[in-house]
C-alpha cells in the first residue's frame, strides 16, 4: 500500500492519505524518538492532525492500518 503525507513541510495542519480501510491508527514520534500527543481526525478519505503547537523540527508518523505498519517522516515549519 501506498501512502503520504501533506504539506510537507508543513506549519499549522498534515495530512495523511492513501490509506485503505475504516481504521488506522497513528503514533507521532519526534526526532529523538520520543512519543508525540497528536490526534489524527478522519475528514473524507484523509486523516488530519493539528500540528500547530508543535515545535519546529523533524517528526515521524507510524501508521496501522488493516494490520500493516508504515511510517513517514515530515518537517514541521
Amino acid at each position: 500500500m501506498y501512502f503520504s503525507t501533506y504539506p510537507n513541510p508543513a506549519t499549522h495542519q498534515i495530512s495523511v492519505q492513501g490509506l485503505e480501510g475504516d481504521e488506522a491508527r497513528f503514533t507521532l514520534f519526534n526526532i529523538t524518538g520520543q512519543f508525540v500527543a497528536c490526534r489524527f481526525v478522519r475528514q473524507g478519505n484523509d486523516y488530519v492532525a493539528d500540528i500547530s503547537t508543535l515545535p519546529t523540527g523533524e517528526y515521524f508518523i507510524k501508521v496501522i492500518s488493516n494490520r500493516e505498519a508504515y511510517s513517514a517522516r515530515f518537517m514541521k515549519q
